[in-house]
């Protein structure tokens, strides 16, 4: 990596204001700063802009009638390091995966040589970006997605509850200090929590697709990453803070599954997305076993024949390639 590369980090917030200042706050304490910050609001109403305005990430507020996008740029400096704060608030939620692909792409598009992924409610930890580029500076390698470890604040489990495979052994967050300092594990996909991906691979796969809303975005586009020949490493010393996903745990033909307890329409979304992805990619069995497991959530949240046809038309939709924003 050259000392004149521009890391850009890439931050997509809804409704989570407080959380947003959080995480803008530990962006701007990295020990080794960034260069820019791509804040993108997907049309929040809990006053996103008024805070930003109050708190001098913006200098104006955008109108409150918007019919397209509204961008705005200010400049600050950290000690003697310029970091350029962009602001661009969407005129209507395109979700996750809408907003990480406006970011990424007008990122790429100001000529930034380093996206860093972010959601709102993650905070890096100060030495996260420092730790992340350690194993970029040693190898100068600009064919690498290098990701950031999530934990809770304790540092005691991974917030996705994945497992990380490496050299044939899976490890959870408990094990992780047993690993060398600068140890980095190769990663079939990971998620936009502190994922940092070069330009040079945004060139050669393109943008994440804003059509999946929410959710699994972030699987399509890591494998999308791996199939162009470019490799994807988690590095155990970065760590980005990261609220813990509510979990079910259950047993099934003897062995235990862990599963997301989020809410039905969101179901949809993640069975919708995921089969899409795999089917498309002729992963055929993957996707059964994720169909199963869908339809099991539904079963553990208690089998309401009403929230059925999330699952069935996300099933559904992801047979047929209807993705995009759904209102049930």
């Amino acid at each position: 990596m050259s000392k004149s590369d521009k890391i850009c980090a890439v931050v997509v917030t809804y409704n989570r204001k407080e959380l947003l200042l959080d995480c803008l706050t530990g962006l701007i304490e990295q020990t080794r700063p960034v260069d820019a910050i791509y804040i993108v609001d997907n049309f929040s109403n809990d006053g996103t802009p008024h805070i930003l305005f109050k708190k001098g990430f913006i200098q104006e507020l955008p109108p409150e009638e918007l019919t397209e996008p509204w961008e705005t740029t200010l400049q600050i400096t950290l000690d003697v390091h310029p970091v350029n704060i962009h602001y661009l608030r969407l005129n209507e939620n395109s979700g996750g995966a809408g907003g990480f692909y406006e970011g990424v792409k007008r990122a790429y598009e100001k000529g930034y040589d380093w996206m860093w992924l972010m959601d709102d409610d993650a905070r890096p930890d100060r030495y996260a970006l420092e730790a992340l580029l350690g194993p970029l500076e040693e190898n100068k390698q600009k064919n690498r997605c290098f990701v950031c470890l999530a934990t809770d604040e304790k540092k005691t489990t991974l917030s996705w509850g994945i497992g990380i495979i490496h050299n044939g052994k899976t490890y959870i967050f408990e094990q992780l200090k047993d690993l060398p300092s600068g140890q980095v594990l190769k990663a079939p996909w990971a998620a936009f929590i502190g994922f940092l991906i070069p330009r040079e691979i945004i060139k050669k796969t393109g943008f994440p697709r804003r059509e999946y809303f929410i959710w699994g975005d972030d699987v399509e586009y890591s494998l999308r990453i791996c199939n162009s020949g470019y490799e994807i490493y988690y590095v155990k010393d970065s760590i980005i803070y990261h609220p813990v996903q509510e979990k079910i745990k259950i047993r099934f033909l003897g062995k235990e599954i862990i599963l997301i307890n989020a809410e039905d329409w969101k179901q949809y979304y993640g069975i919708r997305n995921d089969v899409y992805t795999l089917s498309r990619q002729k992963k055929f069995i993957p996707m059964l076993k994720k169909i199963l497991i869908y339809f099991l959530v539904w079963k553990v949240r208690g089998m309401q024949l009403k929230n059925l046809h999330f699952y069935v038309k996300g099933l559904f939709h992801g047979l047929i390639g209807r993705l995009g924003r759904y209102d049930n």
